[in-house]
């Protein structure tokens, strides 16, 4: 309980919040969606590692402005519970070893919210970042960067280097 009620006074000053991969586990996955806007439940969610492609579906937003699809061999996740109001940035294919094989499912969002008596604050969720090698990925890298300012309330590219904004095209 320590931790949540940190993490709850960190933004209810306006902090923001990056979740990478598997962040997005909690032991109260219900009270969790409501500060990232997404969190995965133990035998509701599930996951598939291997080759996917990222498709960027929001190409005005500013983390993912001029960023152009790609693959990357990582994990997807998806049924995973969901706030109606989160803004899906990217998706993947759902893998072919499923019931629904194609269907575009979450895989990066952001999620901007208030707690009671306290100040706005952004959350981005990016499912990346399984394999280890996915964060010598210029691409994933400059997302990542983008990620952590946004949320940070700072100028997207200024944790980027230009060959990681480079890498986005």
């Amino acid at each position: 309980m320590l931790f949540r009620s940190a993490l709850e006074a960190f933004l209810k000053r306006g902090g923001g919040i990056v979740a990478l991969h598997d962040a997005v586990l909690s032991r109260d996955s219900q009270w969790f969606k409501t500060i990232i806007g997404g969190a995965w439940e133990d035998r509701v969610a599930k996951y598939f590692e291997g080759e996917n492609t990222y498709f960027y579906l929001n190409p005005a937003h500013p983390i993912t402005k001029d960023a152009a699809n790609f693959t990357l061999t990582d994990e997807v996740y998806w049924d995973l519970h969901l706030m109606p109001n989160i803004q899906i940035l990217a998706a993947s294919p759902q893998p072919r070893v499923t019931t629904t094989p194609g269907k575009m499912i979450p895989q990066m969002w952001t999620y901007e919210n208030q707690l009671p008596g306290g100040q706005p604050y952004r959350a981005v969720v990016n499912l990346l970042g399984h394999h280890f090698t996915t964060f010598s990925n210029p691409h994933a890298r400059a997302i990542f960067l983008r990620a952590i300012a946004w949320a940070g309330k700072r100028d997207v590219d200024s944790l980027a280097t230009a060959e990681e904004i480079a890498a986005l095209r």
